[in-house]
C-alpha cells in the first residue's frame, strides 16, 4: 500500500463512485431535462453552464459518471 500510483488510482475510483452514488442529492435535475436558455455561460446557477439545447452540463456529468463506471 506505500505505492502513491496505487493509492492515487484508488483515490480517482472511490471520488468517482461517491459521485454516482450521490448523483440524486449533488445534481437533482436529470441531465435530459431543459432548464433554461441554450449556452449559458458557467454562473452560480448552472456551475459548467447549458448546452445548445438548454440542458444542464454539471448534471450531465454528474449522472454520466454512473455509465463511465
Amino acid at each position: 500500500m506505500r505505492n502513491k500510483m496505487f493509492l492515487g488510482g484508488i483515490g480517482i475510483v472511490l471520488l468517482f463512485s461517491m459521485i454516482a452514488l450521490l448523483a440524486p442529492v449533488i445534481a437533482p435535475t436529470p441531465p435530459e431535462k431543459f432548464v433554461g436558455g441554450a449556452n449559458i455561460a458557467p454562473s452560480a446557477e448552472f456551475w459548467f453552464g447549458t448546452t445548445a439545447l438548454g440542458k444542464d452540463v454539471f448534471s450531465q456529468t454528474v449522472w454520466g459518471a454512473r455509465n463511465s463506471l
